[in-house]
């Protein structure tokens, strides 16, 4: 039978996080429970609460910090620096804060983080699951479950996939029509996107990354000002890659909110063919911009095991942005395969919340 191992570093002389002789009303609390795809069983839970005790800091105290005991193989924990943290104690000042989240899973498949108790947040905070591995955010305070899939791939697990992150609610005004990255010249990449229009808009800073998950800026434009006509941006970034290099816009507005574009990606061969996807995890509509697929194209949604579930076809004329309607298919994991009239073949994975 399964058991709990208390452990000396597990022992303190004071109260703890988890076991206070005194009352106290937590007002602000986010409870993270890891369980299987369809959630019906519950694997595992952490606790992150906020006070505005002076004592309470970002940094780890047995007073108000809780350690995670569960060692088995379906583990999630919080960490405060190196402190895997069943529940955390955080100051009351949780806008543009950040907390990480740990998962350990022994077996490959699809599982599901459900958020909870977070209702008394004030109006002027948003709670998003920035999914790393993915290069997703979901707001957690809108849809407060999410779905995701373990595979081989070592960063679809472990220490570094989840953050949850606060921010202030108010809405930044801007939203993304569009992004292109290509290969121009010798030694260039010419990175395009299209705005419907823009309000009180700062800068847009571009950043690229050699493997979709680490970014740095490599640029920025300013704003051209407050505008209600979609407005195209373009930059050049020099030298490029001499292999695989993804890219995306960061827009910040003069009240410092920042959104981020969709990625996508450019080979050194001109020729690559690739595709980005947002969102992915997807409700309803995915869509997909396609780089260097030429005519009529076809796209296939297929399970895991390979069945094809539903067909999409197309001419690109005019442009490289497709979108294909998912509402009716179930949560899960699905396999994209997207072939031209040419003959290129592109291979991606898609979750269906």
């Amino acid at each position: 039978a399964a058991g709990v191992t208390f452990k000396e570093t597990h022992k303190i002389n004071a109260q703890s996080g988890s076991f206070r002789t005194q009352a106290y009303n937590w007002t602000n609390v986010v409870r993270t429970a890891l369980k299987n795809a369809d959630g019906t069983i519950h694997l595992d839970e952490v606790l992150i609460r906020f006070s505005d005790e002076a004592s309470v800091a970002k940094t780890y105290t047995n007073a108000w910090d809780a350690a995670s005991l569960n060692e088995g193989g379906n583990v999630i924990v919080s960490f405060k620096d190196a402190n895997r943290l069943a529940i955390q104690t955080r100051p009351l000042n949780f806008i543009n804060d950040t907390v990480k989240l740990g998962i350990t899973i022994n077996t490959s498949g699809s599982y599901r983080l459900a958020f909870s108790e977070f209702d008394q947040f004030t109006t002027a905070s948003i709670i998003v699951l920035r999914d790393k591995f993915l290069n997703t955010e979901q707001n957690i305070r809108s849809n407060d479950s999410y779905l995701f899939s373990v595979t081989s791939d070592a960063l679809s697990k472990g220490d570094n996939r989840f953050e949850i992150v606060f921010r202030s609610s108010t809405a930044l005004p801007v939203s993304y029509i569009g992004i292109t990255a290509k290969n121009k010249g010798a030694n260039e990449v010419e990175v395009s996107w299209q705005l419907p229009s823009e309000t009180d808009m700062k800068n847009y800073v571009i950043e690229r990354s050699a493997d979709g998950r680490t970014f740095d800026a490599r640029g920025s434009l300013n704003s051209r000002g407050n505008s209600v006509t979609t407005e195209s941006y373009t930059y050049t970034d020099a030298p490029r890659l001499s292999g695989n290099s993804f890219y995306r816009v960061k827009a910040t507005d003069k009240a410092g909110r920042t959104n981020y574009s969709p990625v996508v990606k450019v080979n050194i061969n001109k020729n690559q063919v690739s595709v980005a996807l947002y969102p992915n995890p997807v409700t309803d509509k995915l869509n997909l911009v396609l780089q260097n697929l030429e005519g009529k194209y076809t796209i296939k949604i297929n399970s895991l095991e390979g069945k094809t579930l539903q067909t999409f076809t197309g001419s690109l004329t005019g442009g490289n942005i497709v979108s294909v309607n998912a509402q009716g298919l179930s949560s899960g994991v699905y396999i994209l395969d997207i072939t031209d009239s040419k003959g290129n073949r592109i291979i991606e994975k898609m979750v269906k919340q």
